[in-house]
């Protein structure tokens, strides 16, 4: 955990490919505590049918929060409008999320950050690298 503001989102063109997470960070502002046990996950992202407005997403985690890994899969359609993207899940496994949401990003031509305010001032930021 950082003791730090997240960075802002810059919104972007998300390119389609396959896409993995390289990184997790977590940010609790400037005066926050950073003695949180840290969660481990493993993710693929494939971006398809990407325009400026839409896109298609298929995820999969392998989550490493207790003894054993938790496999979550899902497919999303995006609607894209400036630095955040709204979803709806179209399929998912048991373990994933089935309510619609959105998220903040910053898309390049090679890499995803994926910005998620979290309960207790907890802003995880999660970067992915395009194949």
């Amino acid at each position: 955990m950082f003791a730090a503001d997240p960075p802002r989102p810059q919104g972007g063109s998300i390119a389609n490919g396959v896409y993995h997470l390289t990184r997790i960070e977590d940010f609790v502002g400037a005066s926050g505590s950073t003695n949180e046990p840290r969660r481990q996950k493993l993710g693929r992202l494939y971006i398809s049918a990407s325009t400026d407005s839409t896109a298609d997403l298929q995820l999969a985690w392998l989550d490493n929060f207790g003894e054993l890994p938790l496999p979550i899969e899902q497919n999303l359609s995006l609607v894209i409008t400036g630095t955040s993207y709204a979803y709806t899940v179209t399929c998912s496994t048991a373990r994933g999320l089935e309510a619609p949401g959105s998220t903040s990003f910053t898309a390049s031509t090679n890499e995803l950050i994926l910005i998620f305010p979290g309960p207790g001032g907890v802003t995880r930021v999660e970067t992915f690298a395009r194949e």
